[in-house]
């Protein structure tokens, strides 16, 4: 009996010693993790100090202290190196299941810009809730700035509002100051925008502070061009939809929408040129914005073009120095459509967008184009009709349209190089002759010339071009 209680006793002790052995590991890991963070502050950091923070914490990973886990797994994610963002997802998940606060917040960041992971956005606001369950305040303000921008939850910048509420997290406070300034999910409140953006000590905040004294200063806001929301609301009208029937030259506005899809941020004028070309079943592109062209290749499913490689540079409403006037986004597709406004047919198109800077979706984006007029070389507007009766002719050097004509008659032609051209219109026997074109140097591409030919007698007439001297005739009859 002595000896089984003696054997308990020594237990007891042992079990003893290595609860405070742990405890000294735990209190050894403590120094650890705030010396690795001094090294990790300095002033003067260098590689160095990078490698004395790491061998500082490694034996802490070992031992399952989250934090060490946490710090070891920002480590990773610093190097540009995929291998190590997948490394750092996962001792941050570790440390994440352990219920640390921070690390929860860092996993759903992982989570929503698929940094050694996938993006999920679904999973990132799992964390981010947890996180807040745990007292965490970025975790908070990042579940609103997911209500705030709609990322795999219905758009609502009043429950954003909510959440923002709840955080002390400076974002969450320039967020609220952004939404009064814009009246977005709350009545506009300029001057507690501004109050709020002014105790708010983030560089962020100072920007836009700083942009809003001077939009109020200049009466230099952003106007709501109603027309344009009137436009996109309106119904769209029935037409069948073939990639074709976006052929041409469109002007009009891109329109930056809000995250809501309810008021309009920005408004750029836009030139877009679409031509599909049947045998690649693809739809060459081209557009103008802020005197820049951008070139492509554009797919189609359903009512939709998919574009590749379409980045644009639209300048931002606010900013702080030369270097950040302009955000690069990604256009991936656009949903066409043909609505009426006041007597007129638009081309809308919704558009969505990806801000390759911050690796999250970007604002949605508007179309309103209408067909741009086409003119002859001597400046009579030409019809889409016309456009296809020319278009659908055999591929003869000259075509005309209509033929036979009554008054109104379209003569076209094609140079593959450029050349000296001269256009004449005349009878069949020569009486009457009228000079279109003399001695006009062109360069290679398609032509159009509009002719009156109200004075030539009913009959036979023929149409002659010049090019480089060279003889190319057409005939064609008078009704």
């Amino acid at each position: 009996m002595k000896r089984k209680l003696c054997y308990i006793l020594s237990m007891l002790c042992f079990f003893q010693f290595l609860e405070i052995k742990a405890q000294a590991k735990i209190t050894d890991c403590d120094f650890n993790i705030d010396k690795a963070i001094d090294y990790l502050r300095n002033e003067n950091y260098s590689q160095q100090d990078s490698l004395a923070a790491i061998d500082l914490i490694k034996p802490c990973v070992k031992n399952e202290n989250p934090y060490a886990q946490l710090l070891m797994g920002r480590l990773y994610l610093n190097n540009a190196i995929i291998s190590d963002n997948v490394k750092g997802f996962k001792l941050i998940r570790k440390a994440a299941k352990q219920k640390h606060a921070l690390a929860c917040s860092d996993l759903g960041d992982l989570f929503k810009y698929g940094l050694g992971c996938e993006i999920n956005y679904k999973k990132a606001k799992k964390w981010y809730k947890k996180a807040h369950k745990l007292g965490d305040a970025r975790g908070t303000y990042s579940v609103g700035y997911m209500h705030y921008k709609g990322l795999n939850v219905a758009q609502n910048y009043s429950k954003a509002i909510r959440w923002f509420k709840k955080s002390d997290y400076p974002m969450a406070k320039h967020w609220l100051g952004v939404c009064y300034y814009f009246g977005y999910g709350v009545k506009v409140n300029k001057q507690k925008a501004m109050r709020l953006l002014s105790q708010n000590s983030i560089k962020n905040s100072a920007i836009m502070l700083d942009c809003m004294e001077y939009h109020l200063k200049e009466e230099q806001t952003v106007k709501n061009d109603l027309d344009y929301m009137k436009i996109l609301d309106g119904e769209p009208i029935d037409f069948e939809f073939f990639p074709e029937t976006l052929n041409g030259k469109w002007n009009g506005s891109l329109v930056k929408l809000d995250w809501a899809e309810k008021q309009i941020e920005q408004i750029e004028p836009i030139a877009l040129e679409l031509n599909y070309d049947d045998e690649k079943e693809s739809t060459t592109y081209s557009w103008v914005l802020n005197g820049k062209e951008s070139k492509g290749v554009a797919f189609n499913d359903s009512n939709m073009l998919f574009f590749e490689n379409l980045n644009l540079n639209l300048k931002r409403l606010y900013f702080s120095g030369e270097g950040e006037q302009d955000i690069p986004y990604s256009i991936l597709s656009s949903d066409f459509s043909l609505r009426a406004h006041d007597d007129k047919t638009f081309l809308t198109a919704i558009l969505d967008s990806y801000v390759i800077e911050k690796r999250e979706p970007g604002n949605k984006f508007a179309l309103i184009l209408t067909k741009a007029k086409v003119t002859t070389e001597n400046g009579k507007e030409i019809t889409d009709e016309t456009i296809e009766g020319l278009s659908n002719q055999d591929d003869s050097f000259i075509k005309l349209y209509p033929n036979p004509f009554e008054k109104d008659l379209y003569i076209s032609y094609a140079l593959e190089n450029p050349g000296l051209v001269n256009i004449e219109v005349s009878d069949l026997h020569g009486s009457q002759s009228h000079i279109l074109e003399q001695a006009k140097q062109q360069t290679a591409g398609d032509y159009i010339y509009y002719f009156d030919g109200a004075k030539l007698k009913k009959g036979i007439n023929i149409i002659t071009v010049f090019v480089n001297g060279e003889k190319y005739t057409k005939l064609i009859a008078k009704k």
